[in-house]
């Protein structure tokens, strides 16, 4: 009975809790959180809302360590893996994220946002090839994964390998076209090319009738140009 009653207490805390983080007020969220995790017997879902809260309070190091313990009662738990590995990225411990990424891939691996953050790591500062091979797996299961195909065709562009980015970015193009991806074109013709050829691409997409009032595509023209 006692336990019962424990986890209905934990349940109405923490729904106070998200109430307030979801007001504004992280730090009043943490205050109520703190006692439950203190009279031990806390379940992971309070670790990792007190690690959500203390993110909204800037405070990335407690955070990771909030979602540390969510995970070592229950591995399994993709969301806590995710949000471990955004703290410690915020924190600027990006080893410690990339280790972690590989700890909980066999758990996470199939969460898309895992998936990116982990393979962000891997290209940055681990195994950029098989971070790449990956991505290109990914981009031929599932071609409508559109953030997988974009990071894919950054790293084409910064290896130098243009005509592969450029087929992921005209084929993006086509199937919905966005200044972000004339963005990536501009920036992989300014490498390839000129300024001048990458110019060029925004002019053509200000130019098209959807976007003859973009401030935003026009403003990216302008800076373009002045570069």
């Amino acid at each position: 009975m006692a336990a019962v009653l424990r986890d209905v207490e934990q349940e109405i805390d923490r729904f106070r809790a998200r109430l307030l983080a979801a007001a504004g007020k992280p730090r009043e969220a943490a205050a109520i959180l703190q006692p439950i995790i203190a009279r031990g017997g806390a379940q992971p879902e309070i670790y990792r809302l007190q690690g959500r809260v203390l993110m909204l309070d800037n405070r990335p190091g407690d955070a990771a360590n909030a979602f540390r313990e969510a995970l070592r009662l229950r591995p399994t738990d993709a969301p806590a893996a995710t949000d471990l590995l955004r703290a410690l990225v915020t924190a600027g411990q990006q080893q410690q994220a990339l280790l972690a990424a590989r700890e909980f891939e066999k758990f996470a691996g199939n969460d898309v946002d895992f998936f990116n953050i982990w393979m962000s790591l891997e290209a940055q500062i681990g195994d950029r090839a098989d971070a790449k091979l990956r991505r290109t797996r990914v981009a031929v299961a599932l071609p409508d994964e559109r953030t997988n195909r974009m990071s894919l065709a950054q790293l084409h562009i910064e290896d130098g390998e243009f005509e592969q980015a450029r087929a992921i970015i005209e084929s993006l193009r086509k199937a919905g076209d966005s200044l972000d991806l004339v963005v990536m074109d501009a920036q992989m013709r300014a490498t390839r090319a000129t300024l001048a050829d990458a110019a060029k691409v925004f002019d053509e997409f200000a130019a098209l009738p959807a976007n003859q009032n973009s401030t935003a595509a026009m403003l990216a023209s302008d800076s373009s140009c002045s570069s």
